[in-house]
């Protein structure tokens, strides 16, 4: 990635921040009333989350695009701001599958038209997001989330496990016809260490979703930014490779705070009175005296 891509990117991340330090605090549940600097108390919120994706690697050629499926799993700590505003980041492992044919035209069998080898192919990443989250409350303890920014993948493995469906004469004129036959694989072999991918992946993304008490449901789009394709001297090849995702989560927050303390306190209250209730019922209960008598 070039310098002043990621120079870009510090910018948009601590413009906003410089922006928001110098506006007047007002607590997110306070609508009404004017609040001071000095009232703002700095708080963080820890959340753990897993969920779907599905990349999408997209390249010049419609016929190369790969889908991927799998899931991810990690935490979250919110920078709680004011004005129902926060800074997202965190840690999270994402692990995905996906396939992809090669079609070849069969060059000794003329009643096979078309031979392929199909890769099996594995990813495992770490991605780092940094995000600007805003949360609105709709009802007691019901919130609405959007949030918008980079998320930094970084690729650990990215493995394939070719399977080989040509005859060994289109096999030989494939190889014998390649410009680089260390691009042709027809054993496992690591597209990171082949050096024909690069292991950095830096994504914009777009999201919302719906957070009742500790519970949140989250959906978001991410729009691959940089070229994921090595250059290839041997071939001239210049292929622009670009990751694009769409993913849902599960997120589960561990310190929750109330939107409403008001509301979080007559709950409170009400929990408290029908406790006491069940204690004085408990307590005002008569044991039963049993009689006996002769009856004679």
């Amino acid at each position: 990635m070039k310098l002043q891509q990621l120079i870009l990117t510090i910018s948009f991340i601590c413009l906003p921040l410089y922006s928001i330090a110098q506006l007047e605090t007002k607590m997110p549940w306070e609508t009404g009333t004017e609040n001071k600097n000095s009232d703002y108390q700095f708080s963080t919120t820890w959340r753990l989350e897993i969920g779907f994706q599905q990349p999408n690697q997209r390249s010049d050629s419609t016929t190369n695009n790969t889908f991927f499926n799998g899931g991810k799993v990690g935490f979250l700590v919110d920078f709680n701001l004011p004005y129902h505003l926060g800074i997202q980041t965190g840690l999270r492992y994402e692990l995905t599958y996906g396939t992809n044919k090669q079609h070849y035209r069969s060059a000794d069998n003329s009643h096979v038209t078309v031979e392929y080898i199909r890769h099996d192919m594995l990813k495992h990443a770490l991605s780092i997001p940094i995000r600007l989250v805003y949360t609105q409350q709709l009802w007691r303890e019901l919130a609405l989330t959007a949030y918008t920014g980079p998320t930094f993948q970084i690729g650990l493995a990215y493995t394939d496990k070719p399977f080989n469906a040509l005859s060994d004469t289109t096999l030989s004129w494939i190889i014998h016809n390649s410009p680089d036959k260390s691009l042709f694989h027809i054993e496992n072999h690591d597209y990171y260490s082949d050096k024909q991918f690069y292991r950095f992946n830096l994504q914009w993304g777009l999201g919302a979703g719906l957070q009742w008490r500790h519970f949140r449901l989250e959906g978001g789009y991410n729009f691959g930014l940089n070229n994921l394709a090595h250059y290839q001297p041997n071939t001239g090849a210049k292929t622009n490779m670009h990751e694009w995702s769409w993913e849902v989560s599960f997120i589960y927050t561990i310190n929750y705070q109330h939107f409403d303390p008001n509301y979080a306190q007559s709950a409170q209250m009400r929990r408290e009175a029908r406790q006491q209730a069940r204690e004085n019922k408990k307590a005002n209960q008569k044991p039963i005296e049993w009689h006996f008598g002769t009856g004679f």
